[in-house]
């Protein structure tokens, strides 16, 4: 993610609404690519009801190959 802050709302309803239907344990692994609004500080703050989240920080926008990488 870099700079999504106002999406995250959306992104996270989705992921509630899909996960939902799913018998088995999920992980989403959320990465910060160096954004600079609160995209970190909302993606750790979330509480999901039907999944676990896995936060990952990069120190600065490395770009979309290297958040996957992470």
């Amino acid at each position: 993610m870099y700079n999504e802050a106002l999406m995250l709302d959306e992104l996270f309803a989705r992921l509630e609404a899909t996960l939902a239907n799913i018998d088995a344990v999920t992980e989403v692994v959320l990465v910060d690519d160096g954004s600079s609004d609160s995209t970190w500080l909302d993606a750790t703050n979330y509480s999901p009801n039907n999944f676990s989240t896995h936060c990952i920080a990069l120190s600065r926008n490395f770009g979309k190959e290297a958040a996957l990488t992470a």
